[in-house]
């Protein structure tokens, strides 16, 4: 009796170490889950059969794939996998592995770049090792906040208060997409192509402001560990950088660190990431501001309240508008100068918003534009104040600037201000080409290069000639808008030069503008030079 009791003991042990999955693969675009979750160091074998094809004119074909070599990871249509965020490995009929990162463990065809149509068939697939996902959840629920996390929300604010130097982990798991019917779904790592630098859709953390703005922010795809450098609530969102996104999809989140936020937290937090904010975007316009000689700006705390208050109208009545409806929630005054009124500000006051998921990116929208690039080249331009607000899908940016009757630390003889200035250094070689109104004739294909722009103080009555052209001297084919040829008559009195396709990266250009000014039929010429950054 006890050697029997002994082999069951073993038996036992056995089937709890060494977990066995049954999944069936598709032949579709889509990274399929396992079912499995495997841990760094956990070894796994992968057996498989069936057959499956990528497209009805080849014969189905097992795990190895169709007799056609498509890339280095083997034939079209061979069994690959993918743990987590690591690097795909080929199965083809089988594998033993032993894990280097840890994640879910996916399943998909070889499809290289190629279409699958038509496509039949599925694999069967055996997998030895590991833990069933279920189980995995389980373990995380047991120890960690849970969360769902709808895309279309835009935004999931967890309430939870994160102290500088606190460690924080997150999980991630079940698919989502950014644009849904045309790209297949995705993990929390999103999707294949990049956004300024990140897959489109990777699980992005934010800690700040309860609404979402921002004090720092980190990747997180499926996992991460994370130590905060500031206070503040922890936020999630997708990455979708400046780009539309029609999202769908559910992952559920696991949290552990922090702890559960107090009202009154909220509302200090929320105060102090507003001036940080405040203060980082005035270190950027005045970084602007002096490149162009001009003088720096300073916050006015009644500028700064009106901007928070329009764009929370704007962001809770879902609107993008200068003038408010008195009859919606949130209303702050009809116009402009009524908002200001409000807030016991008097004089002229220019007002810029935009949408953008991370502050710094608002900044340079405006700086990387034509139209409201050149409104911030104006000298006489002296105070300054910013609000944010996130709600869902929506954050708005509004920026509001005074003006002053003298013209601070710039001459009232200056004759021009031109950005980038004259050996400039590290400046963008593309801009998106968004901006409302469109200064770009109807089709114009974007992104562009990076716009050069001459502000001149007399009236511009006539542009000879206006160029950009690369070190060897070929010339870069370009827009050129000025008061003669703006489509929106906008009679901004400067040259703007947009190259109509990105300029290439740490180079250097030579911009040439001449013109006439005024009355007089002399032309004036001006040129200066800079260089993209890598």
């Amino acid at each position: 009796m006890k050697f029997i009791f002994t082999i069951i003991f073993y038996l036992l042990i056995s089937v709890f170490i060494y977990s066995e999955s049954i999944c069936k693969v598709l032949p579709i675009n889509k990274k399929q889950s396992s079912g499995v979750y495997v841990r760094q160091g956990d070894e796994v074998t992968i057996s498989v059969s069936g057959k499956w094809s990528l497209w009805d004119k080849y014969s189905l074909a097992d795990g190895k794939g169709h007799d056609y070599k498509a890339n280095d990871l083997g034939n079209w249509g061979a069994l690959l996998g993918k743990i987590g965020a690591g690097k795909v490995f080929y199965i083809g009929n089988g594998i033993t592995i032993s894990s280097q990162n840890e994640g879910v463990l996916y399943l998909f065809p070889n499809k290289d770049k190629y279409l699958i149509e038509n496509q039949s068939g599925e694999l069967s697939v055996t997998i030895t090792g590991g833990t069933p996902i279920e189980d995995f959840k389980n373990e995380l629920t047991s120890s960690m906040r849970k969360f769902v996390f709808n895309p279309k929300d835009g935004l999931l604010s967890t309430n939870i208060l994160v102290n500088s130097g606190d460690f924080i982990q997150i999980y991630a798991m079940g698919y989502w997409n950014m644009w849904d019917g045309v790209y297949p779904e995705v993990s929390a790592e999103g999707h294949d192509f990049l956004a300024n630098g990140e897959p489109w859709g990777k699980l992005y953390g934010s800690i700040g402001s309860s609404y979402g703005e921002s004090l720092e922010y980190f990747p997180i795809g499926e996992k991460t560990s994370y130590t905060a450098a500031n206070s503040g609530i922890l936020s999630l969102y997708p990455f979708i950088s400046n780009y539309v996104a029609v999202k769908n999809g559910e992952l559920e989140i696991y949290i552990s660190g922090g702890s559960e936020a107090l009202e009154e937290q909220i509302a200090s937090i929320d105060k102090e990431v507003q001036k940080y904010s405040e203060q980082m975007i005035l270190n950027k316009l005045n970084a602007f501001r002096a490149a162009c000689g001009l003088n720096a700006f300073t916050i006015d705390d009644r500028l700064s309240n009106s901007a928070i208050g329009h764009a929370k109208y704007m962001v809770k009545n879902n609107v993008f508008t200068r003038e408010q409806d008195i009859n919606n929630p949130f209303f702050t005054g009809v116009t402009l100068e009524e908002r200001l009124k409000a807030v016991g500000y008097e004089g002229r006051v220019r007002e810029m918003f935009c949408m953008s998921d991370l502050t710094a990116d608002a900044v340079e929208l405006f700086i990387n534009s034509i139209y409201h690039r050149t409104r911030l080249m104006d000298p006489l331009m002296s105070t300054f104040g910013y609000g944010c607000y996130k709600s869902g899908d929506s954050t708005i940016h509004t920026f509001n600037y005074g003006y002053s009757e003298e013209s601070g630390d710039v001459s009232s003889d200056w004759t021009f201000i031109a950005y980038p200035e004259d050996g400039a250094v590290n400046i963008n070689y593309s801009w998106n080409g968004i901006e409302n109104p469109d200064p770009f004739p109807s089709g114009t294909v974007k992104p562009l290069g990076a716009p050069a722009t001459i502000l001149f103080k007399e009236q511009i009555s006539k542009v000879e000639k206006a160029m950009i052209a690369d070190a060897d001297n070929v010339l870069i084919d370009c827009f050129v808008i000025s008061p003669q040829t703006d489509i929106n008559e906008k009679k901004i009195n400067a040259v703007s030069l947009v190259p109509k396709i990105p300029l290439k990266a740490n180079s250097t250009f030579l911009v040439n503008v001449e013109v006439k000014l005024g009355s007089t039929d002399e032309v004036q010429s001006f040129s200066w030079s800079f260089t993209t950054k890598k």
